[in-house]
């Protein structure tokens, strides 16, 4: 009877921890889907694949180095929504503003480009966040968490850790994990060449842009 009672034990316990994997993943699953039925609206993509960020309802923001932008100009952009079978209908938009001191171009549409805009706050020392990109390697949106760990004086520029480095994300929107605030757009990384593991992220927050 000692045997089998041996034998069970560390079977239930197996049992048990592939019950909380897949509870894990559902909750995975389930988080993405609200997240992108969330925040699709706010993400855009280009022709090239790279990502804007909607801050107003008919302006978007996106990283300035090794562009080929300039005033007026007129870019083609496309709804991050487009992934869940909506409309893929090109949005024109015009260069408005370059700054490249701080690494971030402003564009802006003739009318709305979204029914609402998120709201935007000042980011903080330990802040949670997500960042939000659209990864046209496979048309998906993706979403990885990070934390804020330092902010400039003047709150115009911080830095953040994530978990590992992606294509896309350059561009890509910064969002409060639990008020889901724009805090900033991602415009390059500390750690360039780390192509696995945690990296350092650059962060423009909304005090350079509004």
């Amino acid at each position: 009877i000692s045997v089998r009672a041996d034998v069970s034990e560390p079977d239930a316990k197996k049992s048990k921890l592939l019950d909380e994997d897949d509870e894990t993943k559902q909750f995975i699953m389930e988080r993405s889907s609200l997240l992108q039925s969330l925040f699709s609206t706010y993400i855009f993509y280009d022709d090239d694949g790279l990502c804007y960020t909607l801050f107003r309802k008919n302006k978007v923001i996106t990283f300035a180095h090794g562009r080929a932008l300039q005033l007026e100009k007129t870019v083609p952009i496309y709804s991050a929504s487009k992934v869940s079978g909506t409309s893929s209908t090109p949005i024109l938009v015009r260069v408005a503003e370059i700054n490249t001191l701080m690494d971030f171009v402003i564009l802006e549409a003739e009318a709305d480009i979204s029914e609402d805009a998120p709201c935007l706050r000042f980011p903080f020392m330990g802040q949670e966040f997500f960042q939000a990109s659209f990864i046209s390697a496979s048309s998906t949106l993706s979403f990885q968490d990070g934390v804020i760990t330092s902010v400039t004086l003047s709150e115009r520029y911080c830095m953040g850790r994530v978990n590992r480095k992606l294509d896309g994300q350059k561009g890509c929107g910064c969002f409060d994990s639990i008020e889901n605030t724009l805090i900033g757009i991602v415009v390059g990384y500390e750690q360039s060449d780390s192509l696995s593991g945690p990296c350092i992220t650059r962060i423009v927050a909304p005090g350079s842009f509004f």
